[in-house]
């Protein structure tokens, strides 16, 4: 008996609480961002400093108890997760590509791209690269990064010593865990490659055309635009290629348990969750007998598993992150939007009006 996708009949209602428009300094009025801040209900354990949050903006990161985020004219603040009125701003400034460590945290400056670092209070500010870089990963006391110049992929110390060229080539995006290094290279049809944490050993993963290449938890999950735009799985290898569910997407992001991803169609910005977080008693394993699986038209197996399927924001989203429980996201049209808007953090809901958490 074959497995159909199923289509979500029931769209869960968002109760969205305004907590504040701004932080205690003066903003930078020259920036325009606007940045909500959407509280998820049954956080899972948080992976920071994520390919996906990367890709997406890098606009939050968690580190004991408080959460860094970009906030809405995209200055760095730091909030208590547990206490939002426990808040301030860091920087005057925007900013992007947040990583946080137990003494700093890294970030690129919008207005000239560099790498900074300060200390935890947000002072002893220092530059760790003299040029604009595009992706920060902030891994084991090593920052890996791309550079808006040439595109090329680099290594430094936090400290921003011992720099090295990792790969000389024109990369769209980057993913850095425990396996070693992947990315995709425009000037090779955006293919899937894989390489060792030192620059060693680089293999091809995948002759499709892919996006928004996410790390998480032995997998690789991207967009595969050869596919129309479809989400696919597969390990870190290379083996194991499937296909998650059927909707076509422009926004990916995998973390926390979670599978979160902007649909093409309808622009909302969907969760479900991990195929390994399935609660207890769902089937979300693809059978061995080709009578009961589920097949694409390419041959792809599917991982159908929509039960879990939320509806978090319905407009279409510009960049949005994940950490410590939170998701921080800017609607596409908040450049428009100029100071009209604050930040929030948004109650989920059941379908019948209560509370999850």
């Amino acid at each position: 008996m074959k497995i159909k996708l199923r289509s979500i009949s029931i769209v869960i209602p968002i109760l969205i609480i305004i907590l504040f428009t701004g932080c205690k300094k003066t903003e930078n009025t020259n920036e325009s961002h606007t940045v909500r801040i959407e509280r998820l209900s049954t956080p899972q354990p948080i992976i920071d400093h994520s390919s996906g949050n990367i890709i997406n903006g890098g606009l939050c990161a968690s580190e004991g108890d408080w959460l860094y985020y970009s906030s809405v004219k995209g200055q760095l603040c730091k909030m208590k997760k547990n206490d939002i009125n426990q808040k301030s701003m860091l920087t005057g400034y925007s900013v992007k590509n947040i990583n946080v460590s137990k003494e700093h945290i890294f970030f690129t400056s919008d207005s000239d791209g560099k790498i900074c670092r300060i200390n935890q209070s947000g002072n002893d500010k220092i530059y760790l690269t003299e040029v604009a870089c595009n992706y920060v990963i902030l891994y084991k006391e090593e920052i890996y990064y791309t550079t808006a110049e040439d595109n090329n992929i680099y290594r430094m110390k936090t400290d921003g010593r011992e720099k090295m060229l990792l790969y000389n080539g024109n990369v769209s995006y980057l993913g850095v865990g425990k396996e070693g290094i992947f990315f995709t290279d425009k000037d090779k049809s955006n293919n899937l490659f894989r390489m060792n944490r030192d620059g060693t050993d680089m293999k091809l993963l995948s002759d499709d055309y892919c996006s928004c290449i996410n790390v998480y938890e032995g997998y690789i999950y991207y967009i595969n635009h050869s596919a129309g735009g479809k989400i696919y799985r597969m390990k870190t290898d290379g083996t194991d290629k499937r296909k998650y569910g059927d909707a076509s997407v422009y926004k990916l992001n995998v973390t926390d348990g979670f599978i979160y991803y902007a649909e093409q169609a309808s622009k909302h910005l969907y969760r479900s969750r991990h195929d390994d977080q399935i609660p207890d008693g769902q089937d979300n394993k693809i059978p061995d007998s080709q009578e009961d699986e589920t097949l694409d038209r390419q041959g792809d197996k599917i991982l159908d598993y929509q039960d879990d399927l939320e509806i978090l924001i319905n407009k279409e989203c510009q960049e949005f992150s994940v950490a410590g429980g939170y998701l921080v996201y800017r609607p596409k049209d908040s450049q428009d939007q100029g100071n009209n808007t604050g930040i929030f953090d948004t109650v989920l809901l059941t379908n019948k009006g209560t509370e999850v958490f």
